[in-house]
């Protein structure tokens, strides 16, 4: 197996170990992605894509992190590497610059939002597919 994708495998693994509630995790996760892109290995394996799914979570966490529901995605630059299935790439969101990954097979990734100076803020990104038919929500009048 490539060196390429064993550091894929193991990013992936550590994302879905990555513990919120536990002070530096995202930001650990985030560094290792950063390691992983700093050779152009990643980059020369990986082709454009506009994937609709990806680009309506990445609006979602945008709207969530900015507080604005009306908040664009703009200049999004995504990439994806098809043999992992991982997207990755860059998107500016309010006043942020917003990198970020995703593996589509876990439905989960990392977004970083760069607040100014060192400060960055980090979002899991989640998804899960909904069965045709299917709706979130509760019955009103529903009792337990």
């Amino acid at each position: 197996m490539s060196s390429l994708l064993t550091s894929i495998q193991a990013l992936c693994e550590s994302m879905r170990t990555a513990d919120g509630s536990e002070d530096g995790s995202f930001a650990r996760v985030f560094e290792e992605f950063f390691t992983l892109g700093e050779t152009t290995e990643l980059l020369s394996a990986s082709k454009p894509s506009n994937d609709k799914g990806i680009r309506t979570l990445l609006g979602a966490v945008a709207c969530r992190h900015t507080n604005d529901p009306e908040v664009e995605v703009r200049s999004l630059h995504m990439l994806q590497h098809a043999a992992t299935n991982l997207f990755h790439g860059g998107f500016f969101a309010g006043q942020s610059a917003v990198t970020f990954f995703y593996f589509v097979k876990e439905q989960q990734g990392l977004a970083a939002f760069h607040a100014g100076g060192s400060r960055m803020d980090y979002y899991r990104i989640t998804a899960a597919e909904l069965p045709a038919g299917a709706s979130i929500g509760r019955k009103r009048g529903f009792r337990n």
